[in-house]
């Protein structure tokens, strides 16, 4: 009877822990979902990045020149909520990862990759 008390409790412990970590990385996802534009952005100069819920995303850039021509990129990338992650894939070749964090604003941080925060506009 000892047994299968303590077996039964086993059970039960090890699937809670797993639905709290569950629960956790689909919060963080949630938080993090959505369009987010750099600090400094104005009509001239737009600096975006798109997180999917399906862990897929990408950033885009665009720059107006004095002359009025324009200057556009979108770079996609991969995401891990769990640790935080974000690897962009610059180019078959060259692919780099970031570490990002959510300030107590509310803010995007992603610290290598540049020093403005990010507002979530989506």
């Amino acid at each position: 009877m000892l047994k299968t008390t303590i077996l039964i409790l086993s059970i039960i412990t090890l699937f809670s822990c797993n639905d709290d970590k569950q629960k956790n990385s689909t919060e963080q996802t949630a938080e993090v979902v959505g369009v987010w534009e750099r600090s400094d952005v104005t009509d001239m100069q737009q600096y975006k990045i798109f997180f999917n819920e399906e862990n897929t995303g990408y950033i885009t850039e665009y720059i107006q020149n004095p002359d009025s021509t324009a200057i556009s990129s979108l770079n996609e990338f991969v995401w891990n909520p769990t640790d935080k992650t974000l690897t962009v894939e610059y180019t078959a070749e060259n692919d780099e990862s970031f570490q990002y964090s959510i300030n107590t604003e509310g803010q995007l941080l992603i610290p290598n990759l540049t020093d403005l925060h990010f507002n979530k506009v989506e």
